[in-house]
């Protein structure tokens, strides 16, 4: 559809919104509820979690970084000691795996030192390490 203002002649045209540009209202929900992705998903159910976490990094939002506790760490070298997995481990605090395997890597906590001292793993070890004597070369 064309028209014309004085000696102008311009084409008028819908404005149309991708599908995938965020509303002032959708950042509006975002910012406030960061970073509850269950409460932004339930009043924006039309964007999956991934679009949510990707919008959010656009804007500069990220989660607070998680800050150990004296009892969780202290739980944490315990677990170690006893020999648990770390998946085990990352339930009982509440945490994800990668969260258990950092904190045990910037603390020092070896794990195979560790699993030397568990009775399922000694026995293997000590089995390995006859094997690996002049014996069986």
């Amino acid at each position: 559809m064309s028209q014309t203002i004085g000696e102008t002649d311009y084409r008028v045209t819908r404005v149309v919104r991708r599908h995938s540009d965020w509303t002032l209202k959708e950042h509006e929900v975002l910012v406030s509820y960061w970073p509850d992705i269950e409460q932004i998903a339930k009043r924006i159910p039309h964007r999956t979690r991934g679009a949510i976490r990707a919008f959010a990094s656009k804007c500069n939002l990220c989660k607070p970084p998680h800050l150990w506790a004296e009892e969780q760490h202290s739980l944490l070298r315990k677990r170690v000691r006893e020999g648990l997995p770390r998946k085990e481990i990352a339930s009982q605090l509440g945490l994800s795996m990668q969260q258990v395997a950092s904190r045990m890597y910037h603390s020092a906590l070896n794990t195979r030192a560790n699993h030397l001292n568990h009775p399922e793993m000694s026995s293997w070890i000590r089995l390995r390490d006859v094997r690996s004597t002049s014996i069986f070369r």
